[in-house]
Parts: C-alpha cells; structure tokens; sequence
C-alpha cells in the first residue's frame, strides 16, 4: 500500500472553521453529516455563513457609498478637480446598485434560512430548542427595520447551537471515522492545515532538534512527542483487526530538523496482542527479548564473550538546574533532594549501545540511545532515543575473538524507537510501535525510504507474528528468561514516580512473581 504519512494526535483535534474553509475537507465533512443524519444542520449553519458574510459585503459597500458621496461634494467645489468628481459620481452610482443588489440577496438567503430549516415543518427542518424557533419567527417581521449589527446576530442563537453540537457530538466522531483517517493518510499537508493553531504550535515546539539527539537523558518532552505520534488504540478500530498488525510509512519531515545526513523516516505499527501490556513491556525491554524479537540485533562483547549492553552508570537522571549527573542506584540523601523538582528532573535513563545488521552487503549500523519505561496516562512508554554525540559515543563494535580485542568502525544510525502499550485485558493490549530513522552512510545517496521500508517494514510486519510466538515460548517457561526486562521496568517506573510525585497506583506487578502469574 502506498502511504505518505501517517495519523497523528493533532489530526484528531482539527479545527471546525478550518475544515470548512478548504474545499476538498468541507465536502468529506458535509457528505460524513449527510450519512449521519445532521446534515440539514450544517447546511444550514453554512448558509448562516454565507447571510452574514453578505451582510458584511453591504455594509463595506454603504460605508465606501457615503466615502465617495463626500468626495464628490469635495469635488464639485474646485474646478480643477472636475475629473474627479465625474469618476467619483459613477463609483457612486455603482455602489448604491450593488447595495441594492447585496440588500435583495440578504432578504431572499434570511426568507429561504426560515422557510428550508426554521419553521417548524419545514423540509429540512433543524433541531434547535422552541424558545430559539419561537423567538426568531416572531422577530421576522422586523428584520428589514434592524441595524446592520442585529442583522448579523439575527441567527446568532441558532448558530451556536448548531456549532455545539457539530463541535461537542459531529466532530469527535467524525475525526475517528475511517473517511477521516484515510484522507490524513493521503493528504497529509491539506488534513495539518486543518490543524488548530496551538496544535501546530505544539507539533513545532516537540520537533526533534540536533540538541534533542545528542543529549543523552530522556525528558518529559519525549513523553509529548510519543502521545503526539502514537495514538490510543480506539482511534484505529476501524484500521485494524484483532489478527493483523498494520504498518505505515511517511518521511520524517514533520518531526526532525535536517539533519544534513538525508531524510529521516518513519514507520509506525498498530495493533493488537494476544497478551496482556505488563508481559508484552518486559519483554521489549529485556535484552535477550529484544534479541529474539529483532535477530538482526548485535552487541559488543568482553574477553569473556559476554554481551555489553548497558553503558556506565543505569538509571541516570539529571537535575537541568544544576546541570549535573545523579545515579538513582545510589540511596544516598543528595538523590533524595534531587528528585524533589519535578520541571528540573529528567526521566530515568539507561544508556545503552547496540547495532544493526542491515544487510550482509553493508556495514553495522551503531546505535547509543537512552532509554526509559513509564507508566504514565494509563499507558506504557518504552522510548529509545539516539545519542548523536561521536565525541563520547563513536560508533565502532567492539568484539573479543580468541581472547583478542578488536574494534571495527562502523556507521552510525539516527534513530527514535517508542513503543506505547495500553492495556486492555488480561489476555489483550494495544500495541503501536513508531520507529524513526536515518541509516546513515551509502544510504543517503540513494532513495532512503525504499531502504528503510524494505528493512524496517519487513521487520515490523513480522514482529507481531514473532512477538507472540516469542511470548508464548516464554509463557511456557513461565517468563523466566525476561526477568531482567521486569526488574528494570519495575525499577524504572518507580524511579519515574518517586522522581515526578505520582502516587496513582499502578498496575505493573510487584513481584515477578505475580508477572508469572498473567
């Protein structure tokens, strides 16, 4: 299927007045009203529209008529301005039978508002309260004696009316209807147009930055950026079903600053498992989970050939006040201070190191995220972001053989992966795994995302497919092997809530034990 973008959460909260003023959005929502039974109410609120807009036109028009009418008399006094005044007296003339014209208009649109939408009986009949219909009826008589202000409110009730329920009932469920996802999908640049102001605003302040990659801790802003991209899994029902996990693609424009190393891209995941959230997140995040899900993953090894994947100090927060590193492994007073300020604290953050194994025809790609898991707005984030800092962090895989170090230099790769959980049951989640990427070296010669679809969407496409055969190989063995994952979610979670004051209870077990158990 071919994709240009993908929804995001902004998509679900457009503006009204926006998606009506653009032509191609105004007739996906009319006819979305038309089959749900409202659209007599916004035809009329749109002909309500139009009255008023002709009234403003009247009126620009009567105030221009009197400007001219004072030039010509201006005019008429000099003789040397006789020209003038002969153009100003036609424009004058001009003006007043436009606002004949304007005044004809508005008496015959406010006649056909009452008589197709008002009255009661009439064929397009709207649902507006009595003491709304009486009130305008008994008012008609006395329209054409109105100002030009009470003119414009002269439907102001009905108006409001129509706008709280389009606004308050239509559009919510219009913005998670399969017509409105699918135009996102396919219109990507007209559906954020229709976006709210602030939203827009949001979408730029969450943009990925060059100081974003290479700062190694995690911040609430990731948490933002995750809620923006990665929607509740209510919004897709209509995308998929409870077998198949759905894979779209789109460039990163929208959410990464240029680089200069090429295009970003994105992928993102939607669908359902078979398993409940607090099993799925601890097998995400345990190494050897992680390596029976994505085969292609390689760690750095020690003389022992052990696997390295954890980098210096584990759960690494830092207090941006004071600009310094504290370890939350350390039960030590200072911590305890540290993590009292919730704007000044960073998320929990483990560094960590892993590559790539593209293809047998290019080089490892080498990847230093930090990474975290929350519980947080009654879901599960598992967010790994890259570091992009060489200097600290140079991208080489360091390898024992035979008891010999070696050190190969590899590419390194921009990357974003962030997994939101939702639980739904004991044997169900919502699952959405969005992944961000720039692979680096030979690859942003040529087209970047056919590569990465190619790499990443055959990946995801099976990992629902490997996900659940992984886990319940793992079931079997009663989740023994990814008691690492559990114990660092664990930890995690309440780092992150000691960290930001959060008292909610949460539902991650507090034994292994009763993970077991699920």
């Amino acid at each position: 299927m071919k994709v240009v973008s993908t929804v995001i959460n902004i998509h679900l909260r457009p503006n009204l007045e926006s998606l009506l003023s653009h032509e191609i959005t105004k007739e996906i929502f009319i006819k979305y009203c038309k089959d749900n039974f409202v659209g007599e109410s916004v035809a009329c609120y749109l002909l309500i529209q139009e009255f008023k807009h002709l009234i403003f036109i009247n009126n620009n028009n009567s105030n221009n008529s009197t400007n001219n009418s004072a030039n010509d008399d201006n005019a008429n006094n000099s003789t040397n301005n006789q020209s003038t005044s002969n153009n100003n007296s036609n424009n004058n003339k001009q003006q007043q039978q436009l606002q004949y014209g304007d005044d004809k208009k508005i008496n015959e649109l406010v006649h056909k508002i009452m008589k197709e939408y008002i009255r009661e009986g009439s064929e397009h009949e709207i649902n507006i309260d009595s003491q709304t219909r009486s009130s305008i009826i008994n008012r008609m008589t006395q329209f054409t004696t109105l100002s030009t202000e009470e003119k414009a409110e002269f439907f102001g009730d009905v108006e409001f009316q129509i706008l709280l329920m389009l606004a308050s009932d239509v559009l919510p469920r219009f913005v998670r209807s399969k017509t409105w996802h699918q135009f996102v999908i396919e219109n990507s640049e007209i559906a954020t147009k229709c976006c709210s102001l602030e939203d827009l605003n949001l979408m730029k302040s969450l943009k990925y930055t060059k100081e974003d990659l290479k700062r190694k801790y995690l911040l609430m802003k990731d948490i933002q950026f995750a809620d923006m991209v990665c929607l509740d899994y209510s919004c897709y029902e209509y995308l998929v079903g409870s077998k198949d996990i759905n894979v779209y693609f789109c460039t990163g424009d929208t959410f990464f600053e240029d680089f200069g190393v090429g295009k970003s891209n994105v992928a993102k995941a939607i669908g359902y498992l078979p398993f409940c959230a607090e099993v799925v997140i601890s097998c995400l995040r345990d190494p050897y989970g992680t390596r029976r899900i994505y085969p292609t993953t390689v760690f750095d090894t020690n003389e022992k050939n052990e696997e390295i994947i954890y980098l210096n100090k584990e759960f690494q927060t830092v207090n941006l006040e004071e600009n310094h590193l504290t370890n939350n492994n350390d039960n030590s007073d200072n911590n305890s201070t540290n993590s009292t300020n919730k704007k000044d604290k960073s998320l929990p953050t483990e560094l960590v190191k892993y590559h790539v194994q593209v293809s047998s025809l290019f080089d490892l790609r080498t990847n230093h995220v930090g990474a975290t898991v929350i519980y947080y707005n009654s879901k599960y984030y598992y967010i790994a972001k890259c570091i992009n800092n060489p200097e600290e962090f140079p991208s080489e895989y360091i390898y024992y053989k035979n008891g010999k170090k070696y050190t190969r230099q590899t590419v390194p790769m921009i990357s974003i992966s962030m997994h939101v959980i939702t639980p739904i049951s004991k044997d169900k989640c919502h699952y959405v795994h969005f992944a961000s990427g720039n692979l680096g070296g030979i690859f942003t010669k040529i087209s970047t995302l056919s590569v990465f679809k190619k790499m990443l969407g055959k990946v995801s496409v099976k990992s629902r497919e490997t996900l659940i055969s992984v886990l319940n190989e793992f079931k079997q063995e009663r989740y023994v092997c990814v008691k690492d994952g559990y114990e660092r979610v664990r930890k995690s979670i309440e780092l992150f809530n000691e960290a930001y004051g959060i008292t909610k209870e949460c539902p991650f077990p507090k034994t292994f034990e009763e993970l077991q158990e699920l």
